[in-house]
């Protein structure tokens, strides 16, 4: 099979590699500080004014989660994304993702409500999911104050973060809790076991196969590989996957999570559930951050957004 990189997409990844240090890719740390150098590029619109809110939320075991809440200024919108931030689950900060929320508030109209979820191996799952669905259930609850109707709450994420935002709608509705009204799954990180390189696919990635090893090692030590991997951790692994809120996925096909994520997407589709998917072609993982300006991006990011404003529905 063979692929064929966007030339423009490819040639600012080109540029962000080289200026990237070089990495072990067994080090989480080395690892953690290039994604965490990586500020998103895209741009919000001139004249856009956006409140950002400081909030924290304390988790289950009393942690202290920070949240920003990103909205139009003078207007509250009826809608809110609780947004997870990817990193492979052992980088990422809300700083990292300041850009890329007020672009969200700012072209689709709703409320961005960014999580700052414990990072592993310091903090391995379920930190992660349970300090999601901490915020997601803060949301539900401080919905009236913060000019947010309640069944227009959705959840979503990048890379790391869409397979948390899949895990944390699972335990919603395992747990019978906040209703959420869809999901935004982008390139999400979904299945352990995807730790063999794929040759078409290898030479193109952003994020390798090598570091997806590392990530998924320090998320879930010894467990990793095996069948006691939870599902809310891993949720290609789930069994059952009915009655979760309606999808917009989406991944390139040079991404090393294409064919996890159009399986998931597929099954969620024989499980009755509305599905809109895309795969993107020549676009490889992390294609929004790094190539935000080139036209693959914009058109990407244009549907993304559309998608996101049927939450003001």
């Amino acid at each position: 099979m063979t692929l064929w990189p966007d030339p423009e997409v490819a040639a600012a990844v080109k540029g962000w590699a080289t200026r990237s240090p070089a990495v072990d890719a067994g080090e989480y740390l080395q690892i953690r500080a290039m994604i965490n150098g990586l500020t998103h590029g895209v741009v919000t619109p001139d004249g856009a004014e956006i409140t950002v809110l400081e909030r924290t939320v304390v988790a289950e075991d009393g942690y202290e989660i920070a949240v920003r809440v990103y909205r139009g200024a003078g207007e509250v919108s009826t809608g809110a994304l609780l947004y997870v931030h990817g990193g492979g689950g052992i980088s990422g900060t809300l700083d990292g993702y300041d850009r890329l929320c007020r672009y969200y508030a700012a072209e689709a109209g709703i409320q961005i409500v960014a999580v700052d979820y414990r990072l592993a191996p310091e903090h391995p799952h379920p930190a992660d999911v349970q300090d999601t669905y901490a915020v997601l259930g803060w949301l539900a609850e401080h919905a009236g104050e913060l000019g947010i109707d309640p069944e227009q709450i959705g959840i979503g994420g990048d890379c790391a973060g869409g397979g948390i935002a899949a895990g944390a709608a699972l335990l919603a509705r395992d747990r019978s809790g906040p209703a959420l009204a869809l999901q935004l799954l982008i390139c999400p990180m979904l299945d352990d076991r995807n730790t063999v390189s794929d040759p078409a696919i290898a030479p193109f990635s952003t994020w390798t196969y090598e570091f997806n090893r590392t990530a998924w090692r320090a998320r879930l030590g010894e467990l990793a590989g095996t069948d006691a991997v939870p599902a809310y951790a891993a949720p290609a692994r789930a069994a059952e996957l009915a009655e979760l809120p309606r999808a917009f996925i989406e991944v390139g096909d040079l991404d090393i999570f294409r064919d996890e994520t159009l399986d998931y997407a597929r099954r969620l589709v024989t499980a009755g559930t509305h599905v809109e998917a895309h795969l993107w072609p020549g676009l490889p993982h992390n294609y929004d951050a790094v190539g935000a300006k080139t036209p693959a991006a914009r058109r990407a990011l244009a549907v993304r957004i559309g998608f996101l404003a049927t939450l003001l529905d």
